[in-house]
């Protein structure tokens, strides 16, 4: 059985298209307001300081800022073990989601998080892109995302289809797609493009 390494070493990179908002991000402070939707384990993860939550230094010290780029044909110049696009694709196209992941796909090894994806193309692009998705604790993720998910059905040329979850439902034929967010490279030997 093999064995399960107890630290890491992390690095992580981080850009948003919005310079505003990037230099927003590495002040990682935020109005202590938040903690009000937040539960007792992520408040700890937070100092409080005036009125403000901040990330702690040993946190915000594993961050790197990349100057500022679009997700959809942006360029890190480097290639990731994990790349995790929370939340964007629901404000582009299909079609930007589609040359989206397969750009993702040229600078990301093992392991791709997306959320907020347009859903009736997510599986033919991540299947073209190299990715399956990772079952382990499939139902658990999508029934946690909370205020996203809904028991009305959504029409699909309605902006929110992207950003509603219907009800878990492993009937669905393209569910493990669908419902998922976490995405594995389908032969990790096989490295990045």
């Amino acid at each position: 059985m093999p064995q399960r390494a107890n630290r890491f070493d992390i690095d992580i990179a981080a850009t948003d298209i919005d310079s505003g908002f990037l230099a927003f991000s590495q002040l990682a402070s935020y109005p202590d307001g938040l903690l009000a939707g937040m539960t007792e384990e992520e408040q700890s993860w937070f100092e409080r300081n005036e009125g403000q939550i901040v990330v702690p230094s040993r946190a915000r010290n594993l961050v790197r800022f990349l100057l500022p780029m679009s997700f959809v044909d942006g360029a890190p110049g480097e290639v990731f073990d994990a790349v995790l696009v929370m939340n964007a694709l629901t404000y582009v196209s299909a079609a930007d989601q589609a040359i989206a992941l397969d750009r993702w796909a040229g600078y990301t090894r093992h392991v791709l998080a997306a959320t907020a994806f347009h859903p009736d193309s997510i599986m033919d692009d991540l299947i073209r892109s190299g990715f399956t998705p990772c079952m382990d604790n499939h139902r658990d993720i999508h029934e946690a995302w909370g205020d996203r998910l809904t028991m009305k059905p959504v029409a699909p040329d309605s902006p929110d289809y992207s950003w509603r979850l219907p009800p878990y439902d492993p009937s669905v034929s393209d569910h493990a797609y669908r419902y998922g967010s976490i995405f594995l490279r389908d032969n990790t030997d096989a490295g990045v493009l």
